[in-house]
Order: structure tokens, then sequence, then C-alpha cells
């Protein structure tokens, strides 16, 4: 017995020939899908369908053109030969498409948020702002008010766990001043705050040099505001660490008192973090240092190197190496975008196994931040940009955590 919508086999050409060989019940037209199959499969068998029509008519056309005789109409058989073959491409890129949206890949996490602790990063505040950098008052005004603004954003999240402060919460030159404006905002942030000290805290002299620019300091000026630093933000040691939702948390501030260092570790708190992985080596670790690891983005079309990366770099490389938990950085500093490349890239990832993750600066009137959710098996992280009050999924990014 005969199916009515079923070419027979002589009728077939070579592309039904083989579909017809392995699919018997394959259908000649398009009265031959119905709901009795699944949606995957009548997916399937319609583009089937419709590249078996075009590719036999490809077929029958290489046959008129093999049989043509005058210039004329080889010509005229080659376009007709092409049709079915432009016509399959974009029929091509539309099921695709189509079983992309049908069938997205399942996550490969199970996301609860009542089982994750959030953390949300501030990176780079310089409050009030940086007023060597800007162009007139009224900008002042309006990065202050972003910043508020920003704030309030922060303080309504009300399932953060910790703010972290990753440097530079001062303007620029880590004057009395400065640090008055910075606490006032921080004291107005809700939930717990650890703070971390980057190179504008303690780098710079109080005054501005003779043509306006800033002054590095010498040793004993350094120590003396990092003194500054740690008893305005009420901490008992600069370095700390906690556990939290089953990760070690490592605060690690800039410290170093090397004059030729912007940002680097001194050699007392490179012990300190190398004794305390050890300590807690069975968790998966998150370093918060200013200051990202050398060559984890592009500055000026290079690997970043030198004062634009923690120091010193081949004391940390050693440190990291001896102990794999440490799975990621969390970093400022270098007041990278989320329209950066290398904001969210593959060359984000350290020597193979420690993820970079770069906080955008928030001294703009545009600022964003980022947010860490610590689950029991990896790390979710995400981007908010506060001046138009969206998550920017495009930037959405699983880490999974060491051991798990």
């Amino acid at each position: 017995m005969t199916c009515k919508n079923r070419v027979e086999r002589s009728d077939a050409g070579p592309i039904a020939t083989v579909v017809y060989r392995y699919y018997p019940s394959f259908p000649s037209s398009r009265s031959g899908f119905d709901s009795r199959r699944s949606l995957y499969d009548n997916v399937i068998l319609r583009s089937v369908w419709r590249f078996r029509r075009f590719f036999d008519g490809f077929a029958a056309a290489r046959v008129v053109e093999s049989h043509a005789e005058t210039p004329m109409e080889k010509m005229s058989a080659r376009k007709a030969s092409a049709r079915p073959l432009l016509f399959a491409a974009i029929l091509f890129a539309l099921v695709a498409q189509s079983c992309g949206n049908l069938f997205p890949p399942p996550s490969p996490y199970d996301e609860n948020p009542d089982e994750a602790e959030r953390l949300t990063i501030l990176a780079d505040i310089h409050l009030p702002y940086k007023a060597s950098k800007l162009e007139n008052a009224a900008e002042g005004e309006a990065r202050t008010a972003a910043k508020l603004a920003m704030r309030d954003d922060i303080n309504a999240w009300t399932d953060t766990s910790r703010v972290i402060l990753t440097g530079d919460m001062v303007g620029e030159r880590g004057c009395p001043d400065e640090y008055a404006i910075a606490l006032s905002y921080i004291s107005g942030l809700s939930g717990q705050v650890r703070p971390i000290a980057g190179n504008h805290e303690y780098t710079y002299s109080d005054e501005f040099g003779p043509t306006g620019s800033l002054v590095l300091c010498e040793a004993d000026e350094r120590a003396r505001k990092l003194e500054y630093f740690k008893t305005a933000m009420g901490l008992e040691s600069l370095q700390r660490e906690e556990e939290l939702g089953g990760y070690e948390l490592i605060y690690l501030s800039s410290d170093s008192l090397d004059t030729s260092r912007r940002v680097g570790i001194s050699p007392e708190s490179l012990a300190w973090l190398d004794d305390c992985l050890s300590a807690h080596a069975s968790l998966p670790t998150i370093i918060f240092f200013h200051a990202p690891l050398k060559g984890t983005l592009n500055v000026k079309g290079k690997p970043a190197s030198g004062n634009s990366v923690a120091q010193p770099t081949d004391a940390i490389h050693e440190i990291l190496g001896r102990h794999p938990q440490a799975f990621l950085w969390v970093s400022g500093h270098t007041h990278t975008r989320p329209s950066n490349a290398s904001f969210a890239s593959p060359i984000n990832l350290y020597d193979g196994r420690v993820m970079n993750i770069h906080c955008p600066d928030s001294d703009r009137i545009d600022p964003c931040t980022n947010s860490l959710w610590l689950y029991p098996d990896h790390v979710l992280i995400r981007t908010y940009d506060h001046r138009r009050s969206a998550w920017l999924t495009r930037l959405d990014r699983r880490v999974a955590a060491w051991g798990r």
C-alpha cells in the first residue's frame, strides 16, 4: 500500500534517496508533519525536507549544466545551481537559530539565591572625585550625585552579605579632607563593609606639586598614611581574612613601602598571605586586592604589567602556584569599563587557573559595579549599570569553585 504523501523511490532525488533509506517514514511534503511527532522531531524533519528539495534542485541543475552546449546555457545553468545553495545557507541559519531558541542548553548549575552569599564590590570610588581629571565643576557635582544614587541602589539590595571596597576610596592624595568625605560616604552603606587600601590611600603627598600634579611620597610618609588608613577604617590589621559560605575570603591591602612600586605587597604581607593560604588549604579561596594580576588584561594594546598590576609579580606567582585553592582574584585599579574587550575575556585567566575579575571604577556619571554570588559549587559574577538601572546580562559569568 502506497502512502499518498510520499514520493516513490524511483521519483526521489539523490538526497531524498539517502533520507528514505535511513528514515522510511520521512514525508515528501509539509502535510506529512503532524502533532503525533515530538516538537524536536518535526523541527528536524522540516529542516531535512527543505534541504532535500534544495539539494535535489541543485543536483538537477548540475545535470543541466553538464549537458549545456553554449556559453549562455552554461551560465544560466550555473545560476540555477547556485540559487538552491544560497537559499539552503539562509535556511540553515534560520533553522539553527530556531533550534537554539527551542532547545536552549541546560544550565550546568542549579542556582537558588537563598543558598548563596552575595558580595557587592565597589572599586575606585575616588571620593569626592579625582579633581585633577575634571573638565569643570559641574562634572564633579554630577559624579557626586551618581555615586550617591549608586549607594542607594546598593543599600536596596538586602541580600548583600558584604560590601567590599577594593581601594582608592579617597579622591587622589589620601589627605585628611579626602578621608573625611570618604568616611562619610562609607558610613552610609548598610551591611558589613570590608575596605582594603589602594595606591591613592597612601602613595601620594597631601599637597599637589607646583604644576598641580600628584607627588609620590617617601617611605616614611607611606607608613604614616597606612596607619591613618587603618585607624580611620577601624581596622586591627591591614590584612584580614574570613570564611563565608564555604569560601575563604582574603582582604589584601596594598602596603609596600618601596617607592618604585605604585601597588605593591610588602614582604611581611606576602609571608602572611602564604601562611593564610596554607592554613585554609581545603577551602576555595577568593583574594581581593587593589590591582590585577600580571597579563590579565590589555593596557594600550599590550598585556598589563608594571604599575598597572600587583607587585612583586614573581613572588605573587610563586605563592599562587603553591596554593591551587586560590581560584579568583578580584581587583580594580585599572578603571576597566564593561565595554572594554578585556573586562570579561579569556585573557582574564592567570596561569591557566586563577580567574581575575576586573571591577569597573565608580568615579563617573555612569558607574557600574560587580556582584559575586557564592554558591556551594560555583561563583556567579554579574555587572550592574547604575545609570540605566539594568544588569548587563551579556557579561554574566560562572566560575566553578575549586575542589567542588
